[in-house]
């Protein structure tokens, strides 16, 4: 009996693939084997930079919008930047990117208007160019803070999320019962909406902001109540730091904490061809990305960057407890000579002349 790549269990190519997802996970907490061009810095501090991304301005190191900074932050540590955003971890196989900035959204008075006001998610460079590979990614969650305002995340023209905060004039009283969660009291919060940012094929630029209006009878007692806090963050930060039962009770000291926001990422090139070893296809936004096929591990990116994976290394975990041939992209299994059963269960392969001898 043998196993062969179209007969082998879901269960095996499951663990494959999340074994590739792992191996191309780069962050300042794994090690991975180099994954850059030769004679290029692929290493800032603990961070592993791969192709396409890459260190400095040498043009050949990176491609167009990938080149990031090395800097030195005075305490005997690297950190990896993206503009002046800290670079906590690139994800190859989901084109993603974890940063941090500093705090939460401030919120400025727009012109005469009084009753608005437009707060800047980065700051200036954050992201590169307007029309560089970075977007903002959907895993990331708009949370407000204040009493009595509607809040709206934009993109350009595009309206990517929005919520409303209440409070009545009791709210933050000695007393008052403060509601559990972030429920619209005080606190709201709303899911980012990215497919609005591509509209009839065209791209937004990045320029991410909030715009706030106040509602409210009293704006200076709702500001007394509940002072002005927009995050911008990835899904569950805030209540991981602060617990769901913070808001105005225990207010955070949100100005100059780290917060992590989840950046989605593509080449903006026509796509390569694909092959047996890689999978490149088109991106929502004009470009294109590319992940190494089931199988295969490395980068997808680089000529020749994805490499089989001898899956009899480690048989047992591709259910494999017989005798194990490496193959291209897979691997074979069977029982060895002299044997005979189910060698998908540890075990399962039996001497045959045992069994004859029962029989």
């Amino acid at each position: 009996m043998t196993m062969t790549g179209k007969t082998h269990s879901a269960t095996a190519a499951a663990a494959a693939a999340a074994a590739l997802m792992v191996s191309l996970m780069v962050s300042a907490t794994a090690s991975s084997p180099p994954m850059g061009l030769s004679g290029c810095v692929t290493r800032c501090g603990d961070m592993e930079v791969p192709y396409p991304f890459g260190i400095g301005p040498a043009a050949n190191c990176s491609l167009p919008g990938f080149s990031l900074t090395c800097d030195d932050d005075g305490d005997g540590t690297r950190a990896l930047r993206l503009g002046t955003l800290q670079v906590m971890g690139i994800d190859l196989y989901n084109a993603t990117m974890t940063v941090v900035h500093s705090g939460d959204i401030n919120i400025s008075a727009a012109g005469s208007d009084a009753s608005g006001g437009y707060g800047a998610l980065f700051d200036s460079g954050g992201l590169g160019d307007d029309d560089g590979p970075y977007r903002l990614g959907r895993e990331n969650e708009l949370t407000v803070l204040s009493c009595n305002t509607a809040a709206t995340l934009t993109n350009g023209n595009a309206t990517m999320s929005g919520c409303f905060t209440l409070c009545d004039a009791r709210y933050g009283s000695a007393g008052y019962p403060l509601s559990s969660g972030c429920n619209g009291v005080g606190c709201c919060r709303a899911p980012i909406v990215t497919d609005l940012e591509v509209a009839e094929g065209k791209k937004q630029p990045a320029v991410y902001g909030v715009q706030m209006r106040w509602f409210g009878v009293n704006r200076s007692a709702d500001l007394q109540r509940g002072p002005v806090h927009v995050l911008v963050a990835k899904q569950g930060w805030f209540d991981g730091q602060f617990g769901s039962d913070v808001l105005f009770s225990h207010p955070p000291k949100l100005a100059r904490m780290a917060v992590p926001v989840w950046l989605e990422w593509e080449v903006a090139a026509a796509a390569p061809g694909s092959d047996d070893t890689r999978d490149c296809g088109a991106g929502a936004r004009g470009g294109y990305t590319c992940s190494c096929s089931v199988g295969y591990q490395g980068n997808p990116y680089l000529p020749d960057g994805c490499k089989d994976i001898d899956e009899c290394e480690h048989k047992e975990e591709h259910g494999c407890f017989g005798q194990c041939n490496n193959t291209q992209g897979w691997f074979q299994c069977s029982c060895p000579p002299g044997t005979q059963g189910n060698h998908e269960m540890p075990g399962g392969c039996v001497n045959s002349s045992a069994l004859k001898s029962v029989v």
